[in-house]
C-alpha cells in the first residue's frame, strides 16, 4: 500500500511541474509568470515514470515533443529520447519508426570515447543502443 501510496504522489509532482506545452526542465515550469523550455533530458525520465499515466494530455504531448527532438545532434539527448520513447512503442505507431531514426543517428554519431569525457553519455547510449527490445531499464514492476 505505501508503494502506490509513493508511486501516486511522485507521479502528482511530476504533473505539477510539468511545462505548458509538455516537457520538463530541471524546476519549475514557470518563474515569475514566464513560461520555461523542457529539456530533454528532464523530459525524458518523466516519460519514463509516467508511462501508466499516457491517457493525459501532459504526458502524450511531452512524448510529442520529445519525439520532434531526433534531430538533435547530442547524443547524451538522442540517447535520453530512444529510451523515454521506448517505454510508449506499444501506444503510438509513430513511436518505433522515430526510434529507430535516432538510434541511427546516435549510431552515426561515431561516439569516441576520446571525445566524450563523461561516462554518463557512454552509459546512456550504450543503453539506448542495446538489442531492440531489450528489457526496459527504468520500468518498475510492482
Amino acid at each position: 500500500m505505501e508503494v502506490e501510496n509513493r508511486l501516486r504522489l511522485g507521479a502528482e509532482m511530476l504533473l505539477d511541474r510539468a511545462c505548458p506545452e509538455g516537457g520538463w526542465n530541471a524546476g519549475d515550469a514557470v518563474v515569475y509568470g514566464v513560461p520555461l523550455r523542457p529539456h530533454i533530458d528532464a523530459t525524458a525520465l518523466a516519460l519514463a515514470a509516467l508511462r501508466l499515466h499516457y491517457r493525459l494530455p501532459i504526458v502524450r504531448n511531452s512524448l510529442t515533443w520529445i519525439l520532434d527532438r531526433i534531430e538533435c545532434p547530442s547524443a547524451y539527448s538522442l540517447a535520453w529520447v530512444i529510451l523515454a520513447a521506448a517505454a510508449y512503442k506499444d501506444v503510438r505507431a509513430d513511436v518505433s519508426p522515430a526510434i529507430d531514426i535516432a538510434r541511427n543517428r546516435l549510431a552515426a554519431l561515431g561516439i569516441d570515447p576520446k571525445t566524450v569525457e563523461d561516462t554518463s553519455t557512454i552509459a546512456l547510449a550504450a543503453l539506448a543502443l542495446g538489442p531492440d527490445g531489450a528489457n526496459n531499464p527504468f520500468e518498475v514492476k510492482v
